[in-house]
């Protein structure tokens, strides 16, 4: 169950890197951006993904079962979990948005726009720390 579980959540956040995290606020039509392409740190998060799924098939196939692979994969989801959290506390994105009933593009950055989180954000984040109690429960039952 623990390696399904690395499997299915190192995906799911990796995966929601790329789903619209933030989007304009009211009065602005905003394109949506990805946690990748609106958070410089979550270029991470696929890869902290892959991470998680390669530990949940060495455990499922018995290549590796010590205690190490769920360090490891308990490393890659607080990891994923708190970079996630980071981007949704503290926007850094630069936010193009398109004033209604306006004719041009003007580029705001979060502090001046107001940003809204998209829900895949704390999925993301969710994921990330589902991952890391399955590793918990991992090394507990160790």
């Amino acid at each position: 169950m623990i390696p399904l579980a690395f499997v299915v959540f190192g995906t799911a956040f990796g995966a929601l890197a790329f789903a619209p995290w933030f989007a304009g606020g009211p009065g602005l039509a905003a394109s949506t951006l990805s946690g990748v392409g609106g958070a410089s740190e979550l270029w991470s998060l696929p890869l902290l993904g892959t991470l998680l799924v390669v530990c949940g098939l060495l455990i499922a196939f018995n290549i590796a079962t010590g205690a190490a692979v769920s360090w490891t994969a308990l490393a890659g989801g607080a990891m994923a979990t708190l970079w996630s959290l980071h981007a949704i506390m503290n926007p850094s994105v630069h936010v193009i948005v398109d004033r209604l009933g306006a004719d041009r593009t003007v580029v705001l950055p979060a502090s001046m726009a107001p940003v809204h989180i998209v829900m895949y954000a704390y999925l993301a984040a969710s994921a990330g720390a589902l991952a890391a109690l399955a590793a918990i429960i991992r090394l507990a039952r160790a």
